[in-house]
């Protein structure tokens, strides 16, 4: 049973990279990027203390870097979408 869980949550973060994650750009608020991509956005601090955050949200594969006003700095979409044949 686990194993379908995973499954179908990992097609539907394959579909949301499809579908979502192009029309998540530099230079949205939070507001804007929940409005455009729906979710469950948490922010995390990010490694360095420069106001910067990390915005990120579960079946949503990108991380997004926040600055201090709440833009989008940066789209990080996850490293293993990116590694395709």
């Amino acid at each position: 049973m686990w194993y379908r869980r995973w499954l179908e949550g990992t097609l539907r973060a394959l579909d949301n990279e499809r579908r979502l994650v192009p029309r998540l750009r530099v230079g949205m608020t939070s507001p804007e990027v929940f409005a455009e991509a729906g979710g469950d956005w948490e922010v995390r601090p990010y490694p360095a203390d420069d106001g910067l955050r990390f915005f990120e949200a579960s079946g949503i594969p990108a991380q997004l870097v926040l600055d201090k006003g709440d833009v989008v700095v940066e789209v990080r979409p996850w490293p293993f979408i990116l590694a395709r044949p």
